[in-house]
């Protein structure tokens, strides 16, 4: 008796979600540095239909898939930013270029050392995680891009 009006609960939720997911990352990326400000060039559709089935997929699979999901909504909302001048002319942006497969592995395999080591791993994990983030993250101009 109460599994339906909780799964209407956690659907409507669920579609709550993600227009809030669209103006944090919005609001998150618009960040102005100097001259130039960073923009988020996505509308809440083209939003919604990338960000609907990562979530789906993740839940699906009891979220093994997450990992993988992370990688792809973080290349996502990289590859849909750029930079652009105070007369919004876009001057560049930038990518992300890491596997998805190796992003997976890695996730993975740091929660499962922070899991056996009781979170003693922790601060390791992080590092690599943040390291590997950074390394394969690049900022470019309109130039680069292009190409």
């Amino acid at each position: 008796a109460i599994a339906g009006p909780t799964f209407i609960l956690v659907l409507i939720m669920f579609f709550i979600m993600i227009p809030f997911m669209y103006f944090y990352i919005t609001w998150l990326i618009n960040i102005k540095f100097g001259g130039n400000r960073t923009v988020f060039n996505k509308n809440m559709k083209d939003f919604a239909f990338f960000i609907i089935p990562q979530l789906l997929l993740s839940i699906i699979t009891l979220f093994i898939y997450w990992p993988a999901a992370y990688v792809k909504i973080y290349r996502f909302i990289l590859e849909s930013s750029s930079f652009v001048d105070e007369n919004d002319v876009e001057k560049g942006g930038f990518g992300f270029d890491g596997s998805t497969r190796k992003g997976f592995g890695l996730l993975w395999g740091q929660g499962l050392l922070c899991i056996i080591t009781v979170g003693i791993y922790g601060p390791w994990a992080i590092a690599k995680i943040g390291n590997w983030f950074i390394n394969n993250t690049w900022v470019g101009d309109k130039a680069q891009i292009s190409q």
